[in-house]
């Protein structure tokens, strides 16, 4: 009998080891994202995945990583900070002839055409990569304790398996919570989450192996990483969003098995504001506009202290103006409403302004992160100039560079949105010139977009006798769905305003060059150069007739490979209207830009932006003579042309005027002090064509003859100019 009770024992005992062992852990999903920042759709994808995160009901059992791929070879700061990462990871998965953005689900890609769809923008179609996110158990389970050694973060990882292991990896990365961009261009999403920064060893050495896992069922193990964080350059995190992810891998299957994340909760603080939204201001007057703080009240603490200030990052306060939130701390109760007033106080120069509010929650033992937003916008009404667009280089003033001081005190950048233009409406009637960088939008837009149709604004702008720049790179063949690349609002450019449109600056679509080459692997721009046409009021003026080189794709300017894909070649339709100032390469019947006058009305059509000129000064000249040939009819020089019509040391008249043989200039040096002061004459293309006087003229009134019985009828200009080159200029007209 006792030997039968221990044979049935040993049974007992043989019969449970032989059973599968239970998984005891839930299983946490892996969803890693891989995204070129370097272009503008990052910024909806971002926008599109983190709804989705956030609503999906995920956020409690996935753990995200952002890796940066920096495609097409170009550098972001984060990609910067380790490439060999991001395309090491990029490569395992072999993505590398995938779209732009990719998500993997637990090691595993899912269905191309679920991906695609996502890629493509549609959060609806998120459903086939959002179903791979496992809600089961594993046999795995993971923790990981993070802490401080000195300047080292230490990270103490236990695995335990309730199933052997035998080959499976175990892999660690550093993540960083939360970044924001330097600046807005710099990369297309200002804020960055999840983001992967290095895959380390336990020696916090660069390592994207991982470490072989060799376990029995039931067994425990502990590995240790430490990690000493950079303080300084693109590899710089900070701190205080600094955490750990680890998961275990079979890299035959590339199955994600476990996961886990030392990341903290998070506690977020935002500002929110009802109508009114938009104000006019006059310099010095002091705008004030009550704002609601609110917070994450599902995840927070109660109560919560919150510092509210003005973001600077990416949207830098306009010179002169000011900006102060009172009060600039608060605690906010569950259930109860803290407002704070934002004050905003125009300077001189003109601007747009929408403040950025940034609210910052204070909670020990969570990520604080700032939640930034902008809730108003106050145009000066002092606005002459807009720069009004799609190209967010706009934002960052390629489009604003080079122009007169004067000219530039009296310009604002403002988005192009409808609601704004109906908003500031008044404004705008009164205004001068508008510069128009479209990107590679069309300039048709469907009325679900949240825009003002571009060719209808602009149409209209021509009948007020306005003057106009435009930089539309495929703005032509994309209206009529000619365009290269696949044009992705095709349909919606055949209507009659576009081509009513183009009519009325008399020109038309000639062909579309490609400028991209080699798309998906090492893609390159094709070299391509523009010259300005002898002779003309604008081209003569180009960089001294020189070729202007196009070669900005480059890390530097990311941007512009996305915008010159192809470029438009103009034809003229109609020669009494529009005239070619500029071409492409070496044929001048590549025709690259024109210069209409419509009635009262000017306009510069361009087919390539500014960002493609790879030398600052290039794309400032251009800009400039374009602006001095629309606000007065000459490309002359900025010192010469756009001299102040009025200054506070001349004061110069010229008699007569119309002047047949000679005239005389009469002008008055103000102040205590003389001035040496340059007298010349210019012609319609900007020439200098007599250095009448130069001489130091003590204070009070003088005359000097102009003589001009040897030159052509036509229109002239007379410039005094002061040493430092400010000055006046007269229109003189010569008759015979």
């Amino acid at each position: 009998m006792k030997h039968m009770f221990r044979f049935a024992t040993l049974i007992a005992l043989m019969t449970m080891f032989l059973l599968p062992l239970k998984a005891d852990s839930p299983r946490k999903s892996l969803i890693e994202r891989f995204v070129n920042t370097n272009a503008t759709y990052s910024e909806s994808r971002e926008d599109d995945f983190s709804a989705f995160y956030e609503t999906s009901g995920i956020k409690q059992t996935a753990i995200v990583l952002t890796y940066h791929t920096g495609q097409f070879n170009l550098l972001d700061a984060i990609h910067r900070a380790n490439p060999a990462m991001n395309s090491a990871r990029f490569r395992y998965y072999a993505l590398e002839d995938q779209p732009l953005s990719q998500i993997v689900v637990n090691g595993q890609v899912p269905a191309s055409s679920d991906n695609q769809a996502f890629n493509s923008g549609d959060p609806a179609d998120t459903l086939g990569w959002s179903a791979a996110v496992s809600t089961g158990d594993s046999p795995i389970t993971l923790t990981i304790q993070q802490g401080q050694s000195g300047a080292n973060a230490t990270f103490k990882v236990t695995v335990t398996s309730t199933s052997a292991l035998q080959g499976q990896k175990l892999k660690m990365v550093i993540g960083e919570y939360f970044r924001r961009s330097g600046a807005v261009g710099t990369n297309a999403q200002l804020d960055f989450r999840y983001i992967a920064r290095q895959m380390s060893n336990e020696a916090g050495q660069f390592d994207s192996n991982g470490i072989v896992l060799d376990m029995k069922a039931g067994e425990t193990k502990e590995f240790n990483f430490t990690f000493t964080p950079a303080t300084s350059g693109a590899s710089a995190f900070k701190t205080e969003y600094l955490y750990g992810v680890v998961f275990v891998q079979d890299d035959d299957s590339k199955e994600v098995l476990q996961a886990e994340s030392s990341a903290k909760p998070e506690v977020l603080a935002a500002v929110n504001s009802s109508i009114p939204l938009y104000f006019k201001g006059t310099p010095g007057e002091v705008i004030s506009k009550e704002v609601a703080v609110v917070t994450s009240l599902d995840t927070e603490p109660d109560p919560v202290p919150v510092t509210i200030y003005v973001d600077t990052v990416g949207n830098p306060i306009p010179q002169g103006w000011s900006v102060s939130i009172e009060p600039n701390k608060v605690v906010k109760e569950r259930g109860l409403d803290v407002n704070v007033t934002v004050n905003v106080t125009p300077g001189d120069q003109s601007a747009y302004y929408t403040p950025t509010i940034a609210a910052k929650t204070n909670v020990d033992g969570s990520f604080n992160v700032p939640v930034s937003r902008s809730i108003i916008g106050v145009l000066s009404n002092n606005t002459k100039n807009f720069v009004s667009g799609f190209s967010s280089f706009a934002r960052k003033g390629i489009y604003t560079k080079g122009i007169a001081t004067n000219i530039l005190a009296k310009t604002s950048i403002m988005p192009w949105i409808g609601g704004l233009f109906t908003e500031f409406s008044d404004i705008i009637d009164q205004s001068d010139l508008f510069i128009v960088p479209m990107g590679t939008q069309p300039l048709y837009l469907d009325p679900q977009f949240n825009f003002s149709n571009p060719v209808e604004k602009l149409s209209e702008l021509i009948d007020q006798g306005k003057k106009i720049l435009i930089f539309s790179n495929v703005g032509l063949s994309w209206a009529f769905d000619e365009g290269y690349p696949q044009n992705q609002f095709a349909g919606v450019g055949n209507g009659p305003l576009v081509q009513e449109f183009f009519d009325k600056i008399g020109i038309e679509l000639g062909s579309n060059q490609a400028r991209l080459v080699n798309q998906g692997n090492g893609v390159s721009l094709s070299p391509f150069t523009m010259k300005g046409i002898a002779n003309n009021v604008i081209g003569n003026k180009l960089n001294n007739g020189s070729t202007v080189k196009a070669n900005a794709f480059t890390a530097v300017n990311f941007f512009a490979g996305s915008y010159v894909t192809s470029t438009d070649i103009i034809k003229v339709s109609n020669p009494n209207i529009a005239t070619p100032f500029i071409y492409y390469d070496t044929d001048q019947s590549n025709i690259a830009g024109i210069h209409a006058t419509i009635g009262n009305s000017r306009v510069v059509y361009v087919t390539f932006p500014l960002e493609i000129l790879d030398v600052a000064s290039n794309q400032q000249e251009i800009l400039r003579k374009c602006v001095n040939w629309l606000l007065t009819g000459s490309a002359a020089s900025v010192d010469d042309e756009m001299a102040e019509q009025s200054n506070s040391l001349l004061s110069v008249s010229m008699q007569p005027n119309p002047v047949s043989d000679q005239g005389m200039v009469q002008f008055s040096v103000k102040g205590n002090a003389p001035q040496l002061l340059t007298i010349s004459l210019y012609d319609a293309l900007g020439n200098e064509v007599s250095r009448i006087s130069q001489d130091t003229f003590e204070p009070g009134t003088h005359s000097v003859n102009v003589p001009v019985s040897s030159f052509a009828s036509g229109a002239y200009r007379l410039v005094v100019r002061s040493l430092e080159g400010s000055g006046v200029h007269i229109p003189v007209n010569i008759t015979r």
